[in-house]
């Protein structure tokens, strides 16, 4: 691993790793924070530090961390970033995942995939390797054959999001380095195509795509030259240039047709010059080469991949342009499709640790039922939810689920561990702050049946939910994840709970109303003999006053068994959020 200063976000790294290796290399680039100690209380007597410096260049580190891990007698390399968080849900043990490495003596890398199936990482290495990383940034490692690269389904990661300052320190820091190597290296297209990415992601719009188009001139790889015209429409789309972008969508199909996303993007491009017709047939042609009712053509594809465009996207630019035309049958239908093929990508995209096969001749290619995967999976864990009004303490409780490794969702909003998507749909079901019902049961029912679908997709130690709205959804949580769903209700007496709510000014004048609707959902809901069998009780006071009591009985209310370090990061969470 290799790290500067990242105190705040490297314990969780370092943690989901802990239990899967000998030895945990740190490489210092330059600490000067808490950053070594936090991961010595996560690793232990296995930790070794190397002091490197930092040079400016990836590559290099990364060897080094290569050459240094050889010299310490490992076999394999296991490499993770600060902000990445790997995950298990194929292996029961370190011996399965040892057992896995063994199986195939001409494999140099095992790539391991991204919890979305949208890429994939060169995560083990065999050591000592002959493979050399290049690239100062965006690094490569190069010198395996595609033979000497396996895929490791058993395992995936994802990386924790960013904050915009530091992500735009980092697009800058790269623009940098990659106007160095296009001038020196004029012809090389990746250089390119990285230069283009940063310019996209910091919003230089016009500079972005001259580097986009100058790699599709000078790549050799037609997969990168095309994507780097798919890249570039975005960008022209953002100027409102919508012809320049559909000829460059056309450029990048005749560099490579199986490509759906640029078929997609040319609709979307007709769709805002107002040829709806227009903006359908190129949606079609899209679904043609696409993953749910056409060919999957770019399944072989190595990376480099916007997985919207092989599934829903089409279908979505349909609905519209098909409502735009009063074609209001055909909408509907669109609409069906398209809510299914983002259903589909959601639920299959890691099952299979990639994209799935093409489907077989002859075969139903809008069956709901996703691929079988490709590995065998751990049966689901315990699946919870976190009940109680708001400022109950459920966002500590939430905390002390997440830092256990307990899968509370995709994407959260601030320290409230509420999933965004989660949040979204209960603000428009309840009507929030009216807490009136806007949705049926038997819809809320199925959205909270695939949302937990996705989630146990990965083979998580739990899945767990929380939000205050969910106190309204009791019964339909027992629907959906079954009757022996476990819930935590959160309890602060209920003048606290109002005078807290009042203090964050959220809906002033309407506190009281707010919190005693959700109190008493929360009352006549654990009256029932089932919930109130699976309820663990928790209070704020007690949440605050002996945190490691309360994570020891919520792990005993899950019977989970997670390692000591998750353990202990779990307690740390309450302790930071009750001083900070």
């Amino acid at each position: 691993m290799l790290s500067g200063n990242a105190a705040g976000i490297i314990r969780e790294a370092a943690a989901s790793v802990a239990e899967w290796i000998d030895l945990l290399l740190l490489l210092d680039t330059g600490i000067t924070d808490d950053t070594e100690a936090i991961v010595r209380d996560v690793i232990g007597p296995r930790l070794r530090v190397e002091r490197i410096g930092w040079r400016n260049d990836f590559a290099w580190a990364r060897n080094t961390a290569l050459d240094k891990a050889a010299a310490l007698g490992g076999d394999w390399a296991l490499t993770i970033d600060t902000d990445e968080r790997l995950a298990w849900p194929g292996f029961a043990s370190i011996a399965d995942l040892r057992t896995k490495l063994a199986s195939d003596s001409e494999t140099l890398t095992w790539m391991v995939a991204d919890r979305a199936g949208t890429y994939r990482k060169e995560r083990f290495v065999r050591l000592p390797s002959p493979l050399v990383w290049r690239e100062r940034t965006h690094e490569a490692l190069c010198g395996s054959t595609a033979r000497q690269r396996s895929i490791m389904v058993e395992a995936c990661f994802h990386e924790e999001p960013k904050a915009e300052a530091d992500l735009r320190h980092k697009y800058i820091r790269d623009v940098e380095i990659l106007l160095e190597e296009t001038r020196t290296r004029p012809d090389y297209g990746r250089a390119w195509y990285y230069l283009g990415q940063s310019y996209d992601g910091l919003r230089r719009d016009e500079e972005a795509v001259e580097a986009f188009r100058r790699c599709t001139a000078v790549s050799t790889w037609a997969e990168e030259a095309a994507f780097a015209c798919f890249k570039a429409a975005i960008c022209l789309c953002r100027l409102g240039r919508f012809d320049a972008a559909l000829d460059t969508c056309v450029h990048g199909l005749a560099r490579q047709a199986s490509m759906p996303e640029l078929a997609w993007q040319a609709g979307y491009c007709n769709f805002h010059l107002g040829r709806y017709i227009d903006a359908i047939h190129w949606s079609e042609m899209a679904i043609a080469i696409g993953a749910i009712e056409g060919s999957n053509a770019g399944r072989d594809r190595v990376g480099l991949r916007d997985l919207a465009g092989w599934y829903e996207g089409p279908f979505d630019l349909i609905r519209f342009a098909c409502r735009k035309l009063g074609r209001h049958r055909q909408a509907e239908e669109a609409e069906g499709k398209y809510q299914h093929a983002k259903a589909r990508r959601l639920r299959i995209a890691f099952q299979a640790g990639e994209l799935g096969d093409a489907p077989a001749d002859g075969a139903d290619t809008t069956a709901a039922s996703p691929a079988p995967p490709a590995a065998p999976r751990k049966p689901p864990g315990p699946r919870v939810a976190v009940l109680g009004v708001y400022r109950s303490g459920s966002s500590a409780i939430a905390g002390i689920l997440h830092h256990l490794g307990v899968a509370m969702g995709r994407e959260f909003w601030g320290e409230y561990f509420e999933p965004r998507d989660l949040a979204e749909q209960l603000r428009g079901w309840w009507n929030e702050p009216d807490m009136n019902a806007a949705t049926s049961a038997a819809d809320r029912t199925a959205w909270l049946a695939r949302w937990l679908h996705d989630l146990e997709s990965a083979g998580p130690l739990a899945v767990g939910a929380k939000h205050p709205l969910l106190t309204l959804c009791g019964p339909d949580l027992t629907a959906a994840w079954g009757s022996d769903t476990r819930f935590i209700w959160a309890c602060r007496p209920l003048e606290e709970s109002i005078a807290s709510l009042a203090r964050c000014g959220w809906w002033p004048g309407r506190e009281s109303e707010i919190q005693a609707t959700l109190d008493a959902a929360a009352k006549d809901f654990f009256s029932g003999a089932i919930a109130a069998q699976h309820c663990l009780r928790i209070d704020f006071a007690d949440t605050l006053a002996d945190p490691a009591t309360v994570v020891d009985r919520i792990i005993a209310h899950l019977g989970i068994a997670p390692g000591p370090g998750l353990r202990t990061r779990a307690i740390a969470s309450v302790t930071r959020r009750a001083t900070g």
